[in-house]
């Protein structure tokens, strides 16, 4: 990351707390509100035309000699919980740095240039990904969705998004799609390193699927209830959680299986559970084999 993007991480890195662990700009919170303001201002400073469509993406549009559709560049603002410090902020600025070196040059460029920061991509807030990309390729999520806290996703939208909106010189609109689109990212994986590369091409997007899986008992105090007669929710669900792991490691060397989030009710040290939740996410480079895992993942759940 060039010293400018670095600069211009710091700039935004402080609209965190200081008790905070890592990174929490969760799609409408305020650290990602006070990001996007951000970023729009720095857009305008550097007499870039700003556009906020009704899902919070951002576009920074440059001017070109032609009046066409732009060449565009950048990533996402939101973070996973306590994610990374580079995880898409680094695609968004450093799209920045290269449009401002372009412009540096003296020269017009032939196309209009886009940095674009969409709104959301983690899903770590609410129960559905790439909702900014969605909207702005036109397909609108209209799923109902409420986030841990009770708020649902269209009054935290409309909330956050209205204050972006109404920064002197926006443009509401959902912005045309560009000419094309190139994402800096990091790599969140170990191959370049492993390979000593520094730099890498992406030739394939995975399929992903995720799913939350329940799992029912009965609670009972966990001193008097002997062995044999429980109908324990975690012991279940930890055998499931085996058999599924069991499953995945059987299947192509390029599916990826992961659960990530427990919820145990009542979640009490002396109390059987009654209830065990818990996330799956799957992924495949290839759409038939993932549909084949999940049929398969299926009948194990079924039959358990």
């Amino acid at each position: 990351m060039t010293n400018e993007a670095i600069q211009l991480g710091d700039l935004l890195d402080q609209f965190n707390t200081s008790d905070e662990v890592g990174q929490n700009r969760l799609v409408y919170n305020q650290q990602w509100l006070r990001n996007q303001r951000a970023l729009i201002l720095l857009g305008q400073e550097h007499d870039a035309q700003a556009t906020v469509d009704d899902y919070g993406n951002v576009s920074l549009d440059f001017p070109g000699q032609e009046i066409s559709a732009p060449i565009a560049t950048g990533s996402h603002m939101d973070t996973v919980r306590q994610g990374g410090r580079y995880d898409g902020l680094y695609g968004v600025l450093g799209g920045f740095c290269a449009i401002q070196k372009l412009y540096q040059q003296g020269h017009l460029p032939k196309k209009p240039v886009r940095l674009i920061s969409f709104s959301e991509e983690e899903g770590s807030r609410f129960p559905a990904a790439f909702t900014g990309s969605n909207y702005y390729t036109g397909h609108q999520q209209v799923t109902p969705l409420v986030d841990e806290m009770g708020i649902t996703f269209d009054q935290a939208r409309r909330d956050a998004v209205r204050q972006l909106q109404t920064i002197p010189g926006v443009r509401r609109q959902r912005a045309p799609l560009p000419a094309s689109f190139t994402e800096l990212h990091i790599e969140q994986g170990p191959r370049l390193a492993q390979a000593h590369q520094s730099l890498g091409l992406v030739t394939g997007i995975v399929a992903q699927d995720r799913y939350d899986v329940t799992v029912y008992g009965q609670a009972n105090h966990a001193g008097t209830t002997p062995m044999a007669q429980r109908q324990d929710a975690m012991a279940t669900a930890s055998h499931l959680m085996a058999e599924l792991y069991d499953l995945a490691n059987k299947s192509s060397k390029s599916l990826s299986f992961t659960i990530g989030e427990i919820h145990v009710s009542p979640n009490v040290s002396n109390v059987i559970a009654e209830r065990c939740t818990f996330s799956i996410d799957c992924r495949e480079e290839s759409d038939e084999r993932l549909a084949t895992f999940l049929t398969d993942m299926q009948v194990v759940i079924q039959h358990f």
